[in-house]
């Protein structure tokens, strides 16, 4: 079975219970493989067992996979960063699809790298998947404002779309990170319900939006030596590393929205229906760039950010030395 969204998880857990079977979660974010997984291991009544995928070995996962319970009717393995299963690993599991245990609730969580695995397709003949597609980024910001009033609602706060939106630009799009801001918000107003502008202003880390805004021209313009001077610049500033890539990820997913628009034959009204903020000869100015740069660099360049992001975080190189290549990747 496959499923595409959360609440179709939740909805099936809620009809059909759990029982013991596979189960493989897809999504790019950690934040959202965790919640997926949380929906599931909160239902198992017996033992759950977490191993990473990279220092997981066969035997020690083939002693889990035998084991039989005496004192609950099913326990759980749960194997993250699935994408890193070692080949002996995926061949034991690929016995253990043949004859699962009828007692073991099987998760394996990762990103979407993990699909192109045989095994994969395999699981989904026996179990269930969830496959959390990436949005396409203007529809990402919509989903992350409508996600952020989710999460004020439950503490019984509000912010509006405005400040959802300001929240964004200046703390980046992961929900990791983002959720961190908010329970520093909800501390900081207190008893009061709303969430507005100056609260962020005052409690999250700041990026100035000009700031912003020059460093994603001087991308687009091909001014790499201007661009890294104030990207290092905001380094300096105290922006981490993993915020100003966020940052420039989203000035290029919007300027790849607007060349989209424009490819689509759209003109400079539509553009400005989704971004009201552009207009006169700023919006002639972000239209003119956009459609220079072209699509094509636009995703070689949304590309190369996600994969010095993944660097950063995987320790294979510092601040010092992933900007440069980056901010030269994107701005030839």
């Amino acid at each position: 079975m496959r499923l595409e969204n959360i609440v179709a998880l939740e909805g099936q857990l809620k009809k059909e219970g759990l029982s013991p079977g596979v189960f493989w979660i897809f999504a790019k974010e950690e934040f959202d493989q965790k919640q997926a997984a949380q929906k599931i291991l909160q239902k198992v009544e017996g033992d759950i067992t977490t191993f990473s995928a990279d220092k997981l070995r066969a035997d020690e996962l083939q002693a889990e996979l035998d084991t039989i319970p005496f004192f609950y009717p099913n326990f759980a393995v749960h194997i993250t960063q699935a994408e890193n299963l070692k080949s002996s690993v995926r061949k034991c599991l690929e016995l253990y699809f043949k004859s699962p245990n009828q007692q073991l609730i099987l998760l394996l969580s990762g990103t979407q790298a993990a699909a192109k695995f045989a095994l994969a397709k395999a699981a989904e003949s026996i179990g269930t998947i969830l496959y959390l597609a990436e949005p396409k980024p203007w529809e990402k910001e919509r989903m992350l404002n409508q996600w952020l009033q989710e999460q004020c609602k439950k503490e019984g706060k509000r912010i509006s779309v405005a400040s959802a939106q300001r929240l964004q630009q200046q703390c980046g799009r992961a929900k990791e990170h983002l959720q961190q801001e908010l329970e520093k918000l909800f501390c900081y107003v207190g008893d009061a319900v709303e969430i507005y502008d100056s609260d962020i202003d005052a409690v999250c880390a700041q990026v100035h939006e000009e700031t912003i805004w020059e460093l994603g021209d001087a991308i687009l313009r091909g001014q790499g030596g201007k661009a890294l001077s104030v990207a290092s610049s905001m380094l300096t500033d105290g922006v981490a590393l993993p915020a100003l890539i966020a940052q420039i990820r989203s000035q290029l997913q919007t300027n790849f929205r607007i060349c989209s628009i424009l490819n689509q034959g759209g003109s400079g009204l539509d553009v400005m229906k989704e971004f009201p903020y552009l207009k006169g000869k700023l919006l002639d100015m972000r239209c003119n760039l956009a459609q220079a740069y072209g699509l094509k660099r636009f995703h070689r360049a949304l590309i190369t950010s996600m994969e010095v992001e993944l660097k950063f975080k995987n320790s294979v190189g510092t601040a010092d030395t992933l900007l440069p290549l980056l901010i030269a990747k994107v701005s030839r």
